[in-house]
């Protein structure tokens, strides 16, 4: 009987459901408990992440597939993966609603002053913050279209906002008025009132956001970074900030994390940090079970892996 090896703390529902659509395999918690890297390579399917899949795949294994519980795989061995021949998909989109949701709340905390009133009932002071705005009729500009954007675009149409994207291709999607392709980004950005990042990371997105970036940005603009540290050069966006070139920064993840307790970046008043939370949400195991479940039942019926599979050569 062929092995499945789970390694994510699950509760029992979710157990009994991956057990019950796949009675033909072996069911291995090792969630919590000590493993070898031997034992990993009996496995044919494996649920979560570890470095010792690494060696698992240098020695004699047995693994085909791998759902991890993550969204971006740079973190990941994909030239090692790929020339495995085994198959990983992810948790993108899962987390979506969450980060979404945590964007409108950086904007709403910056368009609505929310930090100046949180700060002045810590003092108990009845204070009217200045500079009190709206964020109907800006224009947000996602960088990606994919499913954390397009959740972005289908909140920002309920704030009666206009969106606009950019990807690779310049490809419509429905949610946007307009999609530009990377190379015309500078056209986009000069329309932005908010630019929020969404990007993986990749050799071409690594260290895209730069000097040249924010450059092109109104001195009245909003930078949001809810896709992955590495993509902004952060010495850049610090200068940005110092400068007014960008009004304000809205940041979930950074080059280096935990972000460095010297970083300007804490103390800057026209910024908000969160320590990588934008994607925590209490749905986040169920979502994740569900496309793995999804995909299993497409395997088993030949049509192989439908949704969250990983391209070796885009890198996402």
């Amino acid at each position: 009987m062929p092995i499945l090896i789970n390694l994510i703390p699950l509760n029992p529902t979710l157990i009994s459901k991956i057990k019950t659509q796949a009675p033909q395999y072996q069911f291995v918690d090792l969630a919590e408990k000590d493993f070898t890297a031997a034992d990993l390579a009996e496995a044919e399917i494996i649920l979560g992440w570890s470095s010792k899949i690494s060696e698992a795949l240098k020695i004699s294994h047995k693994i085909k597939w791998i759902q991890v519980w993550f969204a971006g795989v740079d973190r990941l061995p994909l030239k090692e993966l790929a020339d495995a021949k085994v198959s990983v998909t992810t948790s993108r989109g899962v987390s979506a609603p969450a980060i979404a949701q945590q964007v409108f709340g950086f904007l709403l905390m910056q368009s609505r002053s929310l930090q100046t009133s949180v700060l002045a009932q810590a003092r108990s002071e009845w204070q009217i913050p200045d500079q009190l705005t709206e964020l109907n009729d800006k224009t947000v500009l996602t960088l990606g279209t994919g499913e954390i954007a397009r959740a972005v675009a289908h909140y920002a149409a309920a704030f009666d906002m206009q969106v606009i994207g950019v990807n690779t291709r310049g490809t419509s999607e429905a949610e946007f008025q307009t999609v530009y392709k990377m190379s015309a980004i500078d056209q986009a950005l000069k329309q932005a009132d908010v630019v929020v990042n969404t990007l993986p990371l990749t050799h071409a997105t690594k260290g895209i956001v730069d000097a040249n970036f924010f450059a092109q940005m109104k001195s009245s603009a909003t930078y949001i970074n809810v896709g992955r540290g590495k993509t902004t050069n952060e010495r850049d966006l610090i200068a940005a900030l110092q400068a007014q070139q960008i009004a304000f920064a809205g940041l979930d993840v950074f080059e280096s994390e935990p972000l460095a307790t010297n970083s300007p970046l804490w103390q800057m008043p026209n910024v908000l940090i969160t320590p990588h939370s934008a994607g925590h949400t209490n749905h986040y195991n169920a979502r994740i079970v569900a496309i793995f479940l999804k995909n299993f039942a497409a395997m088993q019926a030949g049509q192989g892996l439908v949704e969250n599979l990983v391209d070796y050569q885009r890198e996402y």
